[in-house]
This record gives C-alpha cells, sequence and structure tokens, in this order.
C-alpha cells in the first residue's frame, strides 16, 4: 500500500496497517531499548508464528465474525500428513494461495480453540460484560496523523481493537492467564499502558474527543476459556505519558538527523533494581 501521509481512519488490513511506517506502540518499545534497535527491526521481515495466528484467528471470529473466513483458512483433512503437517507439495501449495488471500492458516486444533473463545465471549451470560463492550461499534479501524509537539513533524499511527461509542476502547487479549495477578504482570512488562495512552491520544487528535476508559477483554486460550475484564487506571495513563515523551521526543531527533544510535560505547557501572537490594537492608 502507499504510505499515508495525512490524518484520518482508515478500513485497510493488519498486513497494510503493519506495512505503513508510521510510529506505532511496537516501535516505541523498539526505541525504548534503542534506536539502533527500532532501525534494524524495520529492516527485518517478521514471520508469523501458531501462537500469534491463533491471537490473530481469534481476533477475526470475536471481533469480525461475519468476514472470519475471509481472513482465516484451516486445512482440509486429506491435506494433512500422518503427523498432521501439511509437507506435501500439494498441501504447501495449499498454504500458500492461502495466505496470498491474506488469510491466516491454522489447524482444526487451534479452530476448535477459536470457536470456544468466541462462544465464550459472546454468547454466555456470565461474560455479558465483555460482550457489552464487544457490540455496537467499530473493529479493526486504523488511524494516522501527524505529531507536531515534540520537535520535527512524524506520523504515529494506532489500531484500536474495538471502538464501542462515547469515550470507550477496548483491546482484546488472549492469554494462558487472565487472572487480576499474572494480567497485571504481563501487562506492565509488555507495556500495555503505553498502548492505552497511544491510543487515546490519537483518538482524541482524530475525533476531537477526549477518550479515557480503555478496556482489556482477556480470553484464556486453554480449557475453561474463561473471560475477564479490566479497566486501565487513571495513573497508568499517567505512567505512560511521562515514558512515552521522551521517546517520542527522541524519535523525532533520530528521525530528522538519521541517525539511529545503539548503547554507549563506554564501561557503565551495574547498577541492581531497589527490589534486589532488600537483603542489604538488614
Amino acid at each position: 500500500m502507499d504510505t499515508i501521509i495525512k490524518d484520518g481512519f482508515y478500513q485497510i488490513s493488519n498486513a497494510e496497517y503493519h506495512a505503513d511506517p508510521a510510529l506505532s506502540k511496537s516501535g516505541l518499545s523498539d526505541i525504548s531499548h534503542t534506536p539502533k534497535k527500532f532501525k534494524v527491526n524495520r529492516q527485518i521481515e517478521h514471520k508469523s508464528s501458531p501462537v500469534f495466528d491463533l491471537g490473530t484467528a481469534a481476533h477475526a471470529a470475536i471481533l469480525e465474525p461475519d468476514k472470519y473466513w475471509e481472513m482465516v483458512a484451516v486445512p482440509p483433512p486429506d491435506l494433512l500428513a500422518k503427523n498432521g503437517a501439511l509437507s506435501t507439495k500439494v498441501a504447501k501449495e495449499w498454504k500458500a494461495e492461502q495466505e496470498d488471500k491474506g488469510k491466516v492458516v491454522i489447524k482444526q486444533d487451534f479452530q476448535n480453540k477459536v470457536e470456544a473463545m468466541a462462544e465464550n465471549v459472546l454468547e454466555r451470560p456470565e461474560h455479558s460484560e465483555a460482550k457489552a463492550l464487544l457490540t455496537g461499534g467499530h473493529a479493526e479501524l486504523s488511524g494516522f496523523w501527524e505529531e507536531t509537539e515534540f520537535g520535527a513533524p512524524f506520523m504515529l499511527k494506532i489500531r484500536p481493537d474495538y471502538l464501542p461509542g462515547g469515550n470507550l476502547v477496548v483491546d482484546l487479549k488472549t492469554d494462558i492467564d487472565a487472572s487480576p495477578e499474572a494480567f497485571a504482570r504481563k501487562a506492565f512488562n509488555l507495556k500495555y499502558h503505553w498502548s492505552a495512552w497511544l491510543t487515546c491520544r490519537g483518538l482524541e487528535h482524530l475525533t476531537g474527543e477526549r477518550h479515557d476508559q480503555y478496556f482489556f477483554v482477556v480470553v484464556e486460550k486453554e480449557i475453561p476459556f474463561d473471560v475477564a475484564v479490566y479497566e486501565v487506571p487513571m495513573y497508568a495513563f499517567e505512567l505512560a505519558r511521562r515514558q512515552i515523551r521522551p521517546l517520542l521526543e527522541r524519535y523525532s531527533r533520530c528521525l530528522e538527523a538519521d541517525d539511529w544510535p545503539g548503547y554507549e560505547n563506554k564501561r557503565i557501572l551495574l547498577d541492581f533494581p531497589a527490589w534486589a537490594l532488600k537483603d542489604l537492608d538488614d
């Protein structure tokens, strides 16, 4: 696709979204390591994985069920070898044809999981809170806008999973453990609060309306495929803002100078985090 160079929402595929060079949350995560990591990762073709494909299929089944079979393909049993692999020439050609159509190919056991996850989120009365957040809105819109606040202007992009209306944003996650303790740990470690802040900032820029209620609908990808709903607290938005703004300023400088440094070329004294030093307090 052509690079998007103007503000607005677009109904484009996930592949087209990722192909556009505008900066996203994943790019910011790379910059938080080093600009060099960001630059190198942009030059590498990233291949999919079965775990990623399961998540993609679950998103399609839950967020866009009417389009599911336009985005996902399951190999017929007669194409599978005895070990379940798509190893014959005919099977590989079939898989290549499906991928050329932009489809994710998953095996039947993953399809069974996707169906169970979608049923739990959308059809079970005990998960009515999740269903309510994923009903009557817009799924998988891609937003692009030009940022001018951090130095030289540059494009940013977001792809909120679901916009149910008002100031609400919904982020669908699949996970092994959706418990409050486990998901809170993962959300912090993978910087999910960054996604929340960046998405809400972009939505406010594009719509002129403040968005400040961000929810995670988390569905487990193993039996019993349980579902939990979490709201992002306001302190997490403030934490993200403080962490991201310096990175946006650094990105602007790197982009303008076309200079993408790695780690500093000097000896650095190793500094353990405070929690690791508790035994020294005795």
